[in-house]
C-alpha cells in the first residue's frame, strides 16, 4: 500500500513536504525509500544531506543509485567522501552515479 502511496510524492515534489519525506526514507519497502529520494533529487535541501549518505548504504541498489544522484544534485562537499566509498559498490550503476555526482560536486564547488 505504501509502495503505491509513495510514487506520487516523486511527481509532485513540494518544499513543504521535506521532514515528511525525510521519514519516510526509513520505511520497510525500499520502494517508498526510492520515491522518498526520488522527491529530494527534485528538491534538494542541506536538511537531506545526512540521510542521503546513510541510504548510499542501503541492501537495495536501487535506493543507492538514486542517493547518489541526489547528492549529485545536492552538491554539498560533505557528500563527497561518502561518495568516494560508493564508487566501488558491487552495482556497477551505483559506481556510475556515485562519480557523475562526484563530478558534478566538483564543477559547482570549483574544487
Amino acid at each position: 500500500m505504501w509502495r503505491n502511496a509513495a510514487k506520487p510524492l516523486a511527481l509532485h515534489a513540494d518544499p513543504k513536504i521535506i521532514l515528511t519525506v525525510l521519514l519516510a526514507l526509513k520505511d520497510e519497502y525500499w520502494q517508498v525509500r526510492k520515491f522518498a529520494i526520488q522527491v529530494l533529487q527534485k528538491i534538494p535541501n542541506k536538511q537531506s544531506l545526512p540521510a542521503l549518505i546513510e541510504a548510499l548504504t542501503d541492501e537495495y541498489s536501487d535506493v543507492r543509485k538514486e542517493a547518489a544522484i541526489a547528492l549529485g544534485n545536492l552538491s554539498k562537499i560533505e557528500a563527497l567522501n561518502a561518495l568516494q566509498q560508493a564508487l566501488a559498490d558491487p552495482d556497477l550503476e551505483v559506481s556510475i552515479y556515485a562519480q557523475k555526482a562526484i563530478q558534478k560536486i566538483g564543477k559547482q564547488t570549483k574544487i
